[in-house]
């Protein structure tokens, strides 16, 4: 799993400030699964990675390294993160 977004984020942000004055994408805000996971499971951050994570969260897909079969792992690994209850929630 990559660094939380934010430090993406950053990056991105000020080179569309910088190179065109402007972002077409707001100024705040981001969402990355190693946060979101971190953050529902109450685990430290530095602990995240995919192999401790529940195998029910895990994407049954094969990671191929192909951009399309990829971006489905992803999102089937994000679609199971959102549907997790977070710390305090009813069971």
């Amino acid at each position: 799993m990559r660094l939380p977004a934010s430090y993406d984020w950053t990056f991105l942000y000020w080179h569309l400030i910088r190179f065109t004055g402007e972002s077409p994408l707001g100024h705040s805000g981001c969402l990355d699964m190693k946060t979101l996971y971190a953050t529902k499971a109450g685990v430290p951050l530095r602990t995240v990675a995919k192999r401790p994570m529940p195998t029910k969260l895990l994407p049954r897909r094969r990671h191929t390294h192909h951009a399309l079969d990829d971006a489905v792992e992803q999102a089937e690994l994000f679609a199971h993160l959102m549907a997790r209850p977070g710390p305090g929630s009813p069971r």
